[in-house]
């Protein structure tokens, strides 16, 4: 969804679909929550207002993610990728990836505020699946892409995600 100013949603009727489905913003969010409190050491913002950011935002991750038994981890399936032509995609890279980033942020902030954090955060971020093609040795942009979308999403892995 897009807000403007006072809140007000802003979303161009033509790109609905992508707004209910466009959920990586979500961990973006708990991202720049996580990254403000690093940059501050402010240990009372953290507790008065990112805490409850990234809290919710990992609950959502929760909510969204499915376990498949068959190879017994957590899928994220129908969203667009954040290469935006992508609609209906599961696994997108992109979005797993911060979904895992922003639950082992809420673990990390848990711990630094000495509150118990939600067992299912670390399980879920231990077995999301990521889209990862050994024989290219890059991640997929998701689950089953054309090797033509190889490398779309991967420089947004490395940076801000850190992921290795």
């Amino acid at each position: 969804m897009e807000a403007d100013e006072r809140g007000d949603e802003t979303t161009p009727h033509f790109a609905v679909q992508n707004a209910r489905s466009e959920i990586h913003v979500t961990g973006d969010v708990a991202l720049a929550q996580w990254q403000y409190y690093l940059a501050t050491g402010d240990s009372a913002w953290l507790a008065r207002e990112g805490y409850h950011v990234i809290r919710e935002t990992a609950d959502f991750w929760i909510s969204r993610s499915s376990y498949d038994s068959t190879d017994q981890r957590y899928h994220i399936r129908n969203v667009v990728s954040v290469s935006e032509g992508l609609i209906g995609v599961s696994d997108d890279a992109y979005t797993n990836a911060v979904a895992r980033k922003n639950l082992e942020i809420a673990v990390a902030a848990s711990g630094r505020l000495g509150k118990r954090p939600t067992p299912q955060w670390s399980e879920v971020a231990a077995s999301l699946h990521m889209p990862y093609d050994s024989a290219s040795e890059f991640y997929r942009t998701y689950e089953g892409a054309p090797d033509s979308t190889l490398g779309d999403v991967t420089p947004l892995l490395a940076y801000p995600l850190e992921l290795r």
